[in-house]
């Protein structure tokens, strides 16, 4: 997570999503990384998260090293989800 970041509504946000176990979850807002950190840990679950930030890339890399297949980044902003 980017220790400037502060992630919002990151209980909320949990507790309406409920990560389970062979979830897969879309983070189209990746950012500093801790609301799709937070899936992470809380599930053996999946999640992608979309950012077109050159400076998300390392907190991507450091996701991606940490949690494996379980995590990817695709560089691109949530308006081309169509």
């Amino acid at each position: 997570m980017n220790p400037g970041h502060l992630s919002v509504l990151l209980p909320e946000v949990l507790d309406l999503l409920a990560p389970r176990a062979g979830g897969r979850y879309l983070d189209c807002t990746f950012g500093g990384g801790g609301h799709t950190r937070a899936i992470l840990e809380a599930a053996d679950c999946s999640v992608i998260g979309l950012d077109r930030d050159p400076e998300a890339l390392p907190r991507a890399d450091a996701l991606r090293a940490e949690f494996g297949e379980r995590f990817a980044l695709i560089d691109t902003d949530f308006g081309r989800l169509a």
